[in-house]
Formats: C-alpha cells, structure tokens, sequence
C-alpha cells in the first residue's frame, strides 16, 4: 500500500511539474509574441522600407520591378485595408507568419506525437516562436523575404493536410499547396522552381498518389493565369516584365544574374558556433532522454532556461549571439547524438512519414541559396526525427526540452 501511495504520489507530482512548465513555457511564446508586435510601431528605413511600400502602395504604376519580384501585387490588397497604416500592416504580417507557423507545428506534433490537443497546442506554439527570427534585420514591412517564408510554410500546411485520410483534409491540401507555389512565384521565381522539387520528392518518399501534385499545380496554373492578365493583359506581358526586370539587375550590378542565382556556399560557422551547438544539443538530448526517476532535476533545469529566455527577452539583450549556422548545427548534432540512443533505436524505428518529414525539413532552410525559408524548419525535422521517442503521458514532457530551446534560440536571434 505504500509503494502505492509512493507511486500515485510521484506520478501526481510529475504531473503538476509537466503542467506547470508547460504554463510558463506559454507565457514565454505570448512575451516573444507580443514583444515583436510592441516594436513593430517603430523604426522606419527610408530605402528599404520606402521600396518595399512603394512597390506594395501602387504596384502597376511599373513596368519593371527591382528586384525582380511581384510581392508588391500580393500585399497591395492588405495596404489597402490597413489604410496605408505601416504599424497594421507590420503587425498583421508578424501575426499571419505566427499563425502560419503555429499551424504547421501543430500539425507535426499532432501527427508524430501521443499528446492531447492542449499539450501539442502550447508546445507547437513554443516552437513555432522560432519562426519570428525571419524578423531579425527588422524587416517587419511585408516585402518578398517575408512572403517566400508565408509560401513555404502554405506548401507544408497542405502537404501535411492532404497526406490524412478525408476527402475535404485532401482537397484543402491540395489548394493550400497550390497557392503556396503561387505565392512562392509571385516572391521570387527561383524558390518557386526549388519549392516544386520538394513537393515531388515528400510525394515520392511518401509514395504517395500523383493526384495532389498534379491538383496543386492546377491550382497554382489558374491563379498565375489569372495574374498575368490581371497584370500586364497576358502571359506573354508578364514574362516580358519578368524578363526586364532580370536585365535591370544585370546592368545594376546587383550579383543576380543566373550564374550567381545556383550555388553552393560552405556552411559559415565559427568555433564559438560550434561550441555552442555542441552544448545545446547535447544538453537537448539530456533533458529528452534522461529516465523518469530524475524529472526533478530535469524540470528544474526547464525552468531555468524559460526563465531565463523571459528575462532576456523583457530586458531586451543578447547574450549569446546565435548565427543561423548553429541553429542547424543543432538540429544535425541532436539526430546523430539520438541514433546513438540505446542501440541506435531512434534510427531503427523510424517509419517511412518521419522520414520524409525530416529530410523535407532539413533541405527547406537551403533554399535560401535559391530563395529563402525560415531556419524553425530544422527544429521540426529534429521533432520528425525524435517521433520514435513518443510515449503514451509522456510526449509532452519529451518534446517540451526541444520547445524550451527554441524559445530560447528565437530570444538570442529575434528582437
């Protein structure tokens, strides 16, 4: 009977522990949250910011664009219904790439981990706060970096949509997908023709019916259709503006010409980087892996790092200095430390979604040689990686380690 009453006993305290962690990991995602949209009142470039509302205020007044981008004509609906307000419309673009990424998350966990709908709301909300490091330079006015992250992550949405079971789950997909490559088109050509190769290769690695590629590309087809003669009365009007608004970068010297466009740069990083990477992964897979008995230890050491995230966050200061380098250091440290886990039982007991998911991920960031993507992406393939981890009551205290570190990665790169 005392065993008993021991075991209820440590059982009840895991759990008031696990909830309590995850109420302050939540509170830390709203003080990230709201802080960005606090400061989304201020600071106005004159160049950047200039461009990018003057292309979005009245984009058909050019017959050319520089850079070769039609981001202006997607946001120029949103200008006019924030009045011209810069605060609204910074404050809705922060909150569409938040709930974009929520999401996308929410999805990832609901569909590789055992953990009730509240749990996996606050943890993906948590990882999704990652997502506001594509806020870092301050570019809070919509412009094409920003519309290319939005694109990317409607193109997962609806992967993840259209690979369940359920008519209306496939055809929403479908459309999601559709118009997130019609977006990613509209921000920059180059991660439209990257973002296409994704879609064929997750549908391959799934092994998957054609059906949504080809509805997608329809959908995607109609609208850019639609565009060109919304546009400039044509297809062939729009790759004529496409076309010069290319040779304008060219004689700019601007370093956009095709050559420049595909490349492979080596991974920048430093030895403090690494450093650093090596000791967030390795403290990430202590915290996951670490047995039942030592939760203590463990949610303390959780609640150092929120509190500390909050602390950095209120005061506005950055004492680590992230690179988005280490971000993925991270994510690639963390998977090669868990296939070492008890005999490589991670790696062994991966099932064919995970998988792609976690290759899918991992490339998305690299788009940026080719567009852009957001760097969050890494931390979803390593919550693709670790689904084998998933246990009945105790995924939401498995993957909280990986949320605490990504709210704290997003403090040290955000504002």
């Amino acid at each position: 009977m005392l065993r008993d009453n021991h075991f209820a006993n440590g059982r009840t305290l895991s759990v008031l522990l696990d909830g309590s962690l995850l109420a302050l990991s939540a509170v830390t995602t709203v003080i990230l949250f709201a802080r960005l949209l606090y400061y989304s009142r201020y600071g106005l470039g004159i160049m950047v910011d200039g461009l990018y509302l003057n292309s979005i205020a009245n984009p058909f007044a050019y017959a050319i664009n520089s850079p070769p981008s039609l981001f202006g004509f997607v946001y120029h609906w949103p200008y006019q219904w924030a009045d011209g307000d810069i605060a609204v419309l910074r404050m809705a673009n922060v909150t569409l790439t938040m709930a974009l990424s929520w999401i996308l998350s929410y999805l990832m966990v609901g569909r590789l981990w055992r953990v009730s709908w509240p749990h996996a709301a606050v943890l993906s909300a948590g990882i999704a706060s990652m997502a506001l490091v594509a806020f870092h330079l301050w570019l809070l006015t919509p412009n094409y970096f920003i519309l290319n992250i939005q694109s990317v992550l409607m193109v997962m949405i609806g992967l993840l949509l259209g690979d369940r079971p359920g008519r209306m789950r496939q055809v929403l997909g479908c459309i999601l997908v559709g118009v997130g490559g019609w977006c990613c088109f509209m921000a920059k050509l180059t991660t439209a023709a990257a973002i296409a190769l994704i879609v064929g290769l997750y549908v391959i690695l799934r092994r998957k019916s054609p059906l949504l590629v080809v509805g997608s590309a329809l959908v995607a087809l109609s609208l850019l259709i639609v565009t060109a003669y919304l546009i400039d009365g044509g297809i062939a009007g729009l790759v004529g503006r496409m076309v010069n608004s290319a040779k304008i970068e060219v004689l700019l010297g601007s370093g956009h010409e095709v050559a420049s466009m595909f490349r492979i740069d080596w991974l920048a990083t430093s030895r403090s980087q690494l450093a650093i990477a090596a000791v967030a992964a390795t403290a990430l897979l202590l915290s996951t892996l670490m047995e039942p008995t030592q939760r203590l230890i463990r949610s303390l050491a959780r609640t150092a790092v929120l509190i500390l995230t909050i602390a950095i966050a209120l005061l506005g200061i950055d004492p680590i200095g992230i690179d988005p380098s280490t971000v993925f250091l991270v994510a690639v440290f963390t998977c090669l430390g868990a296939t070492l886990y008890r005999d490589g039982m991670v790696l062994r007991c991966q099932a064919p979604t995970s998988i792609a998911l976690a290759l899918t991920f991992l490339i998305l960031p690299h788009l940026s040689a080719l567009g852009s993507a957001v760097n969050y992406c890494w931390m979803l393939a390593v919550v693709a990686f670790l689904s084998p981890l998933a246990q009945t009551g105790r995924s939401a205290a498995t993957l909280l380690p990986l949320t605490v570190l990504a709210q704290l990665l997003t403090r040290s790169r955000a504002i």
